[in-house]
């Protein structure tokens, strides 16, 4: 290695410095921008997340609460609900919970006979899900509100294609309900024994069970 002497070296320091010192400068101030920025992100999730899991868990509870007290609390409770859910579709639009806050807007549509704004919430859910769990949640709610419509055609539309395993027996449960009330005896006889054999739950399947024994020939 070459012998320099102190002032050389201080010299050689000096130009090197010149010429890359901006860089490092720069590239240290990224870094330390990228750091703090991404903590930054981490600590706004955590409080996004936070927020929404406390409108979520208001709109949960005021809904428990409307069950079994007098009309005047039920409809206090019921207005939490909807600001709750309104919160969520508003400031937290691309999670899971605002797809849960259209769910419930819609069972409080359902309930008071507004089913073209149930029709809505449900329709959002369907076309833009957070998980496919959620989207057949809200397609068989949706076909149901349908058929209660009288609207069978749209309803069997919305229930064709693939279906997963978990709700191919609620399907064609719904499916059979759909063919009786279009007086397709038959097809809804099928329906209903493909449904039982895709439902594990024993309650639905005697719910099942007798829809088909309602269906039996008269001896």
């Amino acid at each position: 290695m070459a012998d320099y002497s102190e002032e050389e070296q201080v010299e050689m320091i000096r130009n090197w410095w010149a010429a890359n010192g901006v860089g490092v400068i720069v590239a240290i101030v990224v870094a330390v921008a990228a750091l703090l920025g991404w903590r930054q992100w981490q600590g706004y999730q955590g409080e996004q997340g936070h927020e929404a899991s406390t409108l979520y868990q208001e709109m949960t509870t005021s809904l428990e609460t409307m069950r079994g007290v007098d009309a005047a609390q039920a409809e206090q409770a019921k207005q939490v609900v909807e600001q709750s859910a309104e919160r969520l579709l508003a400031d937290f639009s691309d999670s899971a919970y605002a797809d849960y806050a259209s769910l419930t807007l819609a069972r409080l549509a359902v309930e008071s006979g507004d089913y073209a704004s149930a029709v809505a919430h449900l329709q959002r859910v369907v076309n833009d899900p957070e998980s496919d769990s959620l989207k057949w949640v809200a397609t068989l709610r949706l076909a149901r509100v349908q058929v209660q419509l009288g609207e069978y055609d749209a309803a069997q539309a919305l229930l064709s294609g693939n279906v997963p395993a978990a709700f191919e027996g609620q399907v064609q449960e719904l499916k059979g309900d759909i063919l009786f009330a279009l007086d397709d005896i038959e097809g809804a006889r099928k329906a209903y024994g493909a449904a039982l054999e895709s439902t594990e739950g024993e309650a639905q399947r005697e719910l099942v069970r007798m829809k088909l024994q309602d269906l039996a020939p008269a001896s």
